[in-house]
């Protein structure tokens, strides 16, 4: 979980340095970034809550390839690990059980 809070924390700053103009209420403040790509780690349905773009669409590309690339990485990827990782003890916990048995 430690991975997970730096990989929030990292696309945080990101979101806040490039975002802020884009969509202030979400990025416009580290916290409120955090708060905001937890919902997305947590499966929020943040398509509801897209910021209102210009007629020519400006910073549409860079916010939604921020989110897309912020739940390809931080999502699957932590995912993933956690999932080895539980898998890993649970393997570990049942050869101590057959040790134990013989």
């Amino acid at each position: 979980f430690i991975l997970l809070f730096v990989a929030m924390s990292i696309y945080a700053v990101i979101g806040v340095t490039f975002l802020a103009d884009v969509d202030p209420r979400d990025f416009g403040r580290f916290d409120r970034a955090f708060v905001t790509l937890f919902g997305l780690v947590a499966g929020d349905t943040w398509p509801n809550n897209l910021p209102e773009f210009d007629e020519f669409g400006e910073g549409i590309g860079l916010y939604l390839g921020y989110i897309y690339s912020f739940r390809l990485i931080v999502v699957f990827v932590v995912l993933q690990v956690s999932v080895a990782v539980l898998l890993d003890n649970f393997v570990a916990a049942s050869s101590e059980i057959k040790l134990g048995e013989e």
